[in-house]
């Protein structure tokens, strides 16, 4: 049950190779995984809430929408510090930027997905990919690339509990999660 990501959505950065064979797979990783990204980047009461929203795979309601589209925020704050009488301001300042929802969904399937399409079960057991007319890179390469598209939307992922904190009596359900990065063991 598809919620805001279709397969033709994986182009551009996000592009995927697909077959009717391949995109059944795709599907059923969407199907798996979209519900518990939204959960994880909302929480499980707002993410909920999100999900009934959504029809045609967008939310209905600004609510939900400011939430769903791109948005971009500035902070610009000041802090002082004093040492042995002598007084500092410092000043913070962060962009916030979000590209939407729709984008880290598809980074975080994008990565799931190219990480443990490199093998699969065949009949003889676990087999590695294999091409007639090009090269396969390995597993551990593939692996680098999703999580190059996984660690991609953690600004985006940011920006968006960001504009919740900010405007909580709107979103009193929140209680997201962070989104850790991704490192290749091998690295």
């Amino acid at each position: 049950m598809a919620i805001l990501i279709k397969t033709t959505d994986f182009v551009g950065v996000y592009k995927l190779a697909q077959t009717p064979y391949t995109t059944a797979t795709l599907q059923s990783f969407i199907d798996a995984n979209e519900k518990s990204i939204i959960r994880n980047l909302l929480g499980l009461e707002l993410g909920d809430l999100f999900i009934a929203s959504v029809t045609s795979y967008a939310p209905v309601g600004a609510r939900y929408l400011a939430l769903f589209n791109p948005l971009a925020l500035q902070v610009d704050d000041q802090a002082s510090s004093s040492t042995w009488g002598n007084y500092f301001t410092f000043s913070y300042n962060h962009i916030y930027e979000s590209r939407g929802m729709k984008e880290i969904i598809l980074g975080i399937i994008y990565c799931l997905y190219v990480s443990d399409q490199q093998h699969y079960q065949g009949q003889s057991g676990v087999v590695s990919a294999n091409a007639d007319a090009a090269i396969v890179t390995s597993f551990e390469n593939a692996a680098r690339q999703g999580e190059t598209r996984h660690n991609g939307v953690i600004g985006d992922w940011e920006a968006v509990q960001y504009y919740i904190s900010q405007n909580s009596a709107t979103y009193p359900e929140y209680k997201g999660l962070e989104l850790q990065p991704k490192y290749s063991a091998l690295l």
